[in-house]
């Protein structure tokens, strides 16, 4: 049996040999493999701009193009002029991460290689690091605006020599965004958002500009005209004929805004994922509790941030004191009393000795500004700062009083944890415009004098110092761009500009400047830096 067996294992040897000819008549190919490599992980662009990108090849796809063909896909979508080596298109779409994708395919073998980056392309006026600047263009109002793509990182090439700053790349200044008339007898701007109805969308916050012909609220992806803000009052009546509405306060629950006499009016949102949802009531509002509405307010522009606190600062000028103004009302079945809550500050008594100016009573002293910026602290609370400039009446000296307001999860209304007054010296007069920190931490604080620009050191309360002269009055500030890099600077014959600010007392004089426009819009009355999306209001 054995023997059988070895005789059919020759056999078989046998047969396969003489299945297998070698006649040496074969084509071998050399398979190389396509690496594509990009050199970031993903694009971001402006809405008009061209994009133009190269991926890096293998030597022998680069000398050997022909042996080659090359798609692109731009969000599964392509276009015959795109495929090339090399991606170049203007996009004139706005999009959010979209996958861009190279295909490699190979001539000879028909294998196709591919690589993917992410190209988004931001609006034109949503850009992040951009400025709003409303100016006062022979009566009419008139809204610029400065679009920044990106910043130069302080460690880029692109920096001046010896610098070690932010500056603008890419920046492009439009000096007039708004189709058709906007108004006259410009006020102020203020940004207000709307919460989002999912995590994921990307709400860009709205755009009212007060005027005196009549505020209006515009949408801030292209300041397309929303609404009229007399349309927003029951009736779609201002509460009289000669009422002007200045900025007010927009939070989750509740819109408050001021008239020219500082009276305050307000609306009880139902949906805080709407803009301009129910009507402002045309009854001024009251402090809980008394009987006479108040007049000569002004409601803190503030810090609006997703941690939100609920209430914010209200400063009347009639009874020269502090109030809180509470996102909604204690009393939603009796609206025509108010859709919000004004209730007095209450201050610890250990914060009420010493040398501070008391909240809830500034006799003698009359406030020039106030303004709120981020604070920190432990724990899940919210935490608030507020800056106020007070010039004392009977020697015109001035001051600087910070208070600190905390919100804790489990109280109802924020207690006030901080107060420090300090005496503001170093200016030759009194400030026309005050610009204070809006994220902390909060180092300086810059102030105007005629053409002339001061600076403070809020740590060391050494005095404030010139920082930069201008060709013309400063009459426009704003210190609110993310980290408190820059301050924008408007003037009086309608120059824009933009200074580096963080770590103020470092920067060299030849470095401070980081913008000029190109032209002038007319005499600046305000600034204000786009934050966009704040995820809530």
């Amino acid at each position: 049996m054995k023997k059988i067996n070895i005789i059919c294992l020759f056999l078989s040897v046998a047969m396969a040999s003489g299945c297998y000819k070698d006649t040496g008549n074969y084509d071998y190919t050399d398979i190389n493999r396509v690496e594509i490599k990009f050199e970031k992980s993903f694009y971001n662009v402006t809405q008009g701009d061209i994009l133009e990108l190269t991926p890096t090849y293998p030597d022998f796809v680069t000398n050997n193009a022909g042996n080659y063909e090359f798609k692109w896909l731009l969000n599964d979508e392509t276009k015959p002029e795109w495929n090339t080596m090399t991606f170049k298109s203007q996009m004139n779409e706005a999009m959010d991460r979209n996958d861009l994708v190279i295909e490699v395919k190979d001539k000879k073998t028909d294998v196709i290689y591919m690589n993917k980056t992410s190209v988004t392309v931001t609006g034109v006026y949503t850009n992040d690091d951009s400025w709003m600047i409303l100016s006062d263009d022979g009566g009419k109002s008139k809204l610029s605006f400065l679009s920044v793509t990106e910043l130069v990182d302080q460690d880029s090439d692109k920096q001046p020599e010896g610098s070690d700053q932010y500056y603008y790349e890419k920046e492009r200044f439009i000096p007039n965004v708004f189709t058709g008339e906007l108004g006259s007898g410009p006020i102020a701007l203020q940004e207000h958002w709307r919460e989002g109805v999912d995590l994921g969308e990307n709400v860009i916050g709205n755009i009212c500009v007060f005027q005196k012909s009549g505020a209006v609220d515009l949408e801030g992806t292209g300041f397309t005209k929303e609404i009229d803000m007399k349309d927003a009052f029951m009736g779609k009546n201002y509460p009289a004929a000669n009422t002007v509405l200045y900025p007010g306060s927009f939070l989750q629950f509740t819109d408050v805004v001021c008239d020219q006499d500082g009276k305050l009016y307000s609306r009880l949102k139902l949906s805080s994922s709407v803009y301009n949802s129910e009507y402002f009531l045309p009854v001024p509002l009251k402090v809980r509790e008394e009987k006479e509405a108040l007049e000569q307010c002004r409601v803190c522009r503030g810090y609006y941030a997703p941690n939100r606190i609920g209430h914010q600062v209200v400063y009347d000028g009639k009874n020269k004191r502090l109030l809180y103004l509470k996102d909604g009302s204690d009393d939603y079945y009796t609206p025509t009393e108010g859709a919000a809550c004004i209730v007095p500050i209450t201050v610890p008594e250990d914060l009420t000795t010493g040398n501070i100016v008391p909240l809830n009573d500034h006799s003698g002293y009359d406030l020039l500004h106030i303004s709120q910026c981020g604070s920190t602290g432990a724990g899940s609370s919210s935490y608030y700062g507020f800056f106020e400039v007070l010039k004392k009446i009977e020697d015109n000296k001035l001051y600087i009083q910070k208070f600190d307001l905390t919100k804790k999860w489990t109280d109802d209304i924020p207690g006030i944890t901080s107060i420090e007054k300090f005496e503001l010296t170093g200016l030759p007069e009194t400030p026309s415009v005050c610009a204070f920190p809006t994220y902390s931490p909060t180092e300086y604080a810059f102030f105007a004098v005629g053409q002339d620009l001061y600076m403070l050191d809020l740590v060391n309360k050494s005095g404030a110092e010139l920082y930069y002269h201008f060709d013309s009055k400063i009459t426009a500030m704003d210190y609110g761009s993310g980290r408190n890099v820059h301050l924008a600077v408007g003037l009086e014959d309608g120059s824009f500009f933009v200074l580096g600010a963080v770590a103020a007392k470092n920067i060299k004089d030849e470095h401070k400047l980081v913008y000029q426009s190109p032209e002038k819009v007319g005499k600046i009355v305000d600034i204000k830096f786009k934050n966009n999306n704040m995820w809530n209001y």
